[in-house]
């Protein structure tokens, strides 16, 4: 298992990983694996993204509510990763400042 490192206090990415879809069984490959494919059969590649920069609780809350709405992070990584809770209301999602102050204190 190989991951990139984060640095000044990011995390490590995830790691990659393949998964084969063989006559309707799904299976996790090792890096050793040889598996030989027919018309139907189908591999996932799963790669992670980059390994963070800083301590993700000091990322500016309004930048993590963005990544929310944008789709890049979802609410309940904002407030596992970033310590932000970011709430969805009837018009979207909103950063709740009270919560993420008394989560991040």
């Amino acid at each position: 298992e190989v991951q990139s490192r984060g640095v000044r206090g990011g995390k490590s990415s995830g790691s990659a990983r393949a998964v084969a879809t063989i006559d309707g069984e799904t299976r996790e490959l090792s890096a050793i694996d040889s598996v030989e494919l027919e018309s139907g059969d189908r591999v996932r590649l799963e790669r992670p993204g980059g390994a963070g920069f800083g301590d993700p609780q000091d990322r500016d809350p309004e930048h993590v509510l963005t990544d929310v709405r944008d789709g890049v992070v979802s609410a309940e990584a904002a407030r596992e990763t970033y310590g932000v809770v970011v709430i969805e209301t009837d018009t979207g999602y909103e950063l709740d400042d009270a919560q993420t102050e008394s989560l991040r204190s």
